[in-house]
């Protein structure tokens, strides 16, 4: 039985591959068409499509009245991609140049915009109106993104009388979308068969649930990272992992609070999550305003951090 499990892991695995390739190439292209820079485009089409886990589970505690459930899991996603799938990503590719300024001049605001949950729920609740604060934080930085208003304005209409390159975007857009389903799938795909393996192995449940299952939902991330910086796209990398983490500070839990309020009752709990997100933040920020590349040390030291969290959690459990 196992044979037949690594049979489909790898099978996932090859999949996962092809359509994070796939997936970097449409979106360079539908940047091109849509006069946006990659960093953007990345942000916003990328970073919405792998945050996808992340909605659906807030989405349903919302609607189960359960809601505190999507603050745990969107501060413990922000912390996996700004650590283990960020360093994986620079290991991989043994270093990320920093090429787009946007990300560098933003990072601090960024800083904010992940930690603005963590602070509105100091009184012990987010609120409908803290979510609304955070659905018009995250509107106002995407409207920030696309200041080439004008620039984007006029390429969208030249898309409109241009026949062949109207039909090519529609085609890249299509592509986008099997690829990010293909991406998805294979990835959920990957961590079911790895969890049936280690159960097989007799693995601890802790081992499954705070490994395998972290690595497979930020398999995405990770995957797009990696081809995206092996074809020298960089700002694309670093577009969607910035993209992701304020996607779901702000859009997701904003959405959530807006649908159900979400009250903690003992702030304790997030606590040691609180400050590894905001530790994350610090020295990615740091890293991003001080250097021009992300090094195979940057990616050692996110990867400690990642590590600490890891050995952290299982402790206070």
């Amino acid at each position: 039985m196992i044979l037949i499990y690594l049979v489909i892991f790898s099978l996932c695995l090859f999949i996962i591959i092809k359509s994070g390739a796939l997936l970097v190439k449409t979106l360079v292209n539908i940047s091109h068409y849509l006069g946006l820079s990659k960093y953007a485009i990345a942000f916003i089409l990328m970073a919405f499509a792998t945050s996808v886990p992340e909605l659906f589970i807030g989405l349903s505690s919302a609607f189960n009245k359960t809601p505190a459930i999507s603050l745990g899991n969107i501060i413990g996603a922000n912390i996996i991609n700004l650590t283990l799938a960020l360093g994986l990503v620079i290991l991989a590719a043994k270093g990320i140049n920093i090429t787009n300024q946007t990300a560098k001049k933003d990072g601090w605001i960024i800083f904010f915009l992940a930690l603005l949950p963590i602070l509105l729920v100091f009184d012990s609740q987010l609120s409908r109106l803290d979510g609304l604060v955070l659905l018009l934080f995250f509107f106002w930085y995407i409207s920030r993104l696309l200041k080439q208003k004008e620039k984007f304005s006029k390429t969208l209409n030249s898309l409109k009388y241009n026949i062949s390159q109207f039909k090519a975007f529609i085609k890249d857009t299509g592509l986008f979308v099997i690829g990010l389903i293909l991406l998805l799938g294979a990835a959920w795909g990957l961590v079911l068969t790895a969890s049936l393996v280690a159960k097989d192995l007799n693995l601890s449940l802790i081992f499954i649930g705070l490994v395998l299952v972290a690595i497979g939902t930020t398999l995405p991330e990770i995957s797009f990272g990696f081809r995206s910086v092996l074809l020298k796209h960089e700002e694309m990398t670093l577009g969607n992992f910035i993209g992701s983490v304020s996607f779901n500070s702000l859009f997701v839990l904003g959405l959530v609070a807006v649908i159900y309020p979400i009250q903690v009752n003992d702030f304790s709990l997030l606590l040691i999550s609180a400050l590894f997100l905001a530790l994350s933040l610090i020295v990615f920020n740091i890293f991003l305003r001080t250097k021009e590349r992300l090094s195979y040390r940057e990616g050692i030291i996110l990867l400690i951090i990642y590590g600490l969290f890891l050995t952290t959690e299982i402790l206070v459990r």
